[in-house]
């Protein structure tokens, strides 16, 4: 975007990365109210979340999810999965597997330390200390490792019982496997999880504004909505709670999958509701690199 100035409209963000986008001056400013759609936002989620940059908003949330402790059902119970802690159990040693990206695969070990919005922090955003304490925790799960995937990977190692439990994976790599048959479930443990979301953004300069609004407006609508929610390449939950609807009455067999098939508790976001799910952010103290290379070091350790 920032080499082809004029040629791009529209940009499907992973909000984390709103920052980056900002600073580099390549995004407009929005107002969500704009948008007729904004209105039908579930409450929790027609506010900024953690994402807006300044107090200004530059991207609006179409689709998220969380990232969690994933397991097989025949190897680990519900009440062994309550915390990141059985990750440490010796019946686990050689089973824990990890997706090969440092944010995914850290941000869940500086919520195990305590670093949680319940005790009004965020993972990512924390001290030199804490960071220090994040990579100490971090390597005295080295005798657990199975191995460091791609996604394929992950899938394919669950399914030939390589590996047991999987953390920072997601709900909706959970129901992929569930479909092919396999005994895997998520969990959010007690210490919480991690908030990915999906948003769309109008690049600064578009020469087709009215058309990349239309798209923002499309992209905010229930019926958009519901197709992000089941589109096959993976799941979601949506903030549109009108699309929570169209999914009740027109699929419920989804609805149900999702969780979204009732407004009140227990449902798709009372993680949310119940402080225990982290927004991902970029790290605020420290580098990309540091947090990257602490990866690499425990990956070669």
């Amino acid at each position: 975007m920032s080499q082809n100035p004029g040629v791009y409209d529209a940009v499907t963000t992973s909000c984390e990365y709103v920052p980056e986008y900002v600073k580099a001056d390549l995004l407009m400013e929005m107002d969500p109210t704009e948008y007729p759609a904004w209105n039908d936002y579930l409450p929790e989620f027609r506010k900024d979340i953690g994402y807006s940059v300044n107090g200004k908003v530059y991207t609006i949330l179409y689709e998220f999810g969380y990232l969690d402790l994933m397991y097989r059902q025949d190897r680990l119970s519900t009440s062994d999965v309550g915390s990141y802690a059985i990750l440490w159990d010796p019946s686990l040693k050689g089973k824990v597997g990890f997706q090969d990206w440092w944010g995914n695969s850290m941000g869940w070990v500086s919520l195990y330390n305590g670093n949680t919005p319940a005790n009004g922090k965020n993972p990512f955003e924390i001290s030199n200390a804490e960071f220090a304490k994040v990579k100490k925790t971090l390597f005295s799960l080295k005798p657990q490792v199975a191995g460091f995937y791609e996604l394929a990977a992950i899938f394919s190692n669950f399914a030939n019982d390589t590996i047991w439990a999987y953390p920072g994976g997601g709900d909706w790599a959970t129901l992929l496997l569930r479909d092919q048959g396999l005994p895997v479930a998520s969990s959010v443990p007690k210490e919480g999880g991690v908030l990915w979301g999906e948003a769309i953004s109008i690049v600064k300069g578009s020469k087709k504004l009215e058309a990349a609004k239309q798209l923002v407006a499309y992209l905010m609508s229930p019926d958009a909505q519901a197709k992000l929610a089941t589109k096959p390449s993976y799941s979601a939950i949506v903030p549109n709670k009108k699309a929570w609807t169209l999914l009740q009455n027109n699929d419920p067999s989804w609805a149900t999958r999702l969780q979204m098939n009732q407004f009140t508790d227990p449902c798709a976001i009372t993680p949310w509701r119940e402080n225990k799910i982290a927004v991902r952010l970029l790290p605020k103290n420290q580098t990309i690199e540091e947090w990257a290379n602490v990866w690499a070091e425990f990956k070669a350790s």
